[in-house]
């Protein structure tokens, strides 16, 4: 159920990743990134990028989509943080 925390309310939420399994979190900042024309960058082309990276590592995927929404951007001035993490699950074999 929802977790009330100062001025927010956060749901909880559990899933079960299966072995190669990502977890991709990010701030607002990357599905807005602006261009010169004030296009954002936005989750259809995250959810592009997510999908061309399926089963690299953790360090190349945040690499990747950085290296995007830097492409996108063209020098335009960041309006917002951006914020990634991504877990991959490995399990031993």
């Amino acid at each position: 159920g929802p977790v009330r925390a100062t001025s927010h309310t956060y749901i909880l939420q559990s899933a079960r990743l299966q072995p190669g399994g990502c977890l991709f979190v990010y701030s607002d900042g990357v599905t807005e990134a602006m261009d010169a024309d004030h296009e954002q960058f936005s989750e259809k082309r995250l959810n592009e990028i997510l999908d061309e990276n399926i089963g690299s590592d953790a360090e190349t995927l945040i690499a990747n989509v950085t290296d995007a929404v830097i492409k996108h951007a063209d020098g335009e001035p960041q309006s917002d943080h951006v914020t990634m993490l991504a877990i991959i699950f490995n399990p031993p074999a």
